[in-house]
This record gives structure tokens, sequence and C-alpha cells, in this order.
């Protein structure tokens, strides 16, 4: 995992994941993540294809996506 340099990562969004299952959570939504200028709060993106630093990175996302599979049903 990266340093924690940004939101998402602050947020701990991923090391938060089994205490959101225990609690009876289902699914997560995630604001826009992708790279993106950020005059309308993300919502403008200009890559589909890679994470804003701002959020972190692809091994992150990769990461949050794989503990959140393994959690899953």
């Amino acid at each position: 995992m990266t340093p924690c340099n940004g939101p998402f990562l602050h947020l701990g969004v991923t090391e938060k994941l089994e205490h959101l299952k225990d609690i009876g959570v289902e699914g997560v939504w995630l604001s826009p993540i992708f790279k993106s200028p950020m005059a309308d709060f993300g919502y403008d993106i200009s890559n589909f294809r890679s994470i804003d630093p701002l959020f972190g990175s692809m091994e992150d996302f990769d990461e949050l996506l794989n503990k959140s599979k393994s959690l899953g049903k």
C-alpha cells in the first residue's frame, strides 16, 4: 500500500471493510476516484483508466477491490 497521502487512504476504506461487513453493510459506493481536473468534484473524468493521485493509486484500488471480494457473500 502507498503512504497515506490522500483522502482515499486517510479514510481507511480498505481497513474498515471488515467492520462494515460486521455491521451489515452489503455495498460501498465511492464518489468518482478517476483522474480528473476536479472542476466539478471529480465528475469531470479525464482518464477512466487512472486513479487520481488525490485518492491513492491503482494498486490501492486493487487492494480495496480484492479485499471487498474476499469479504463478499
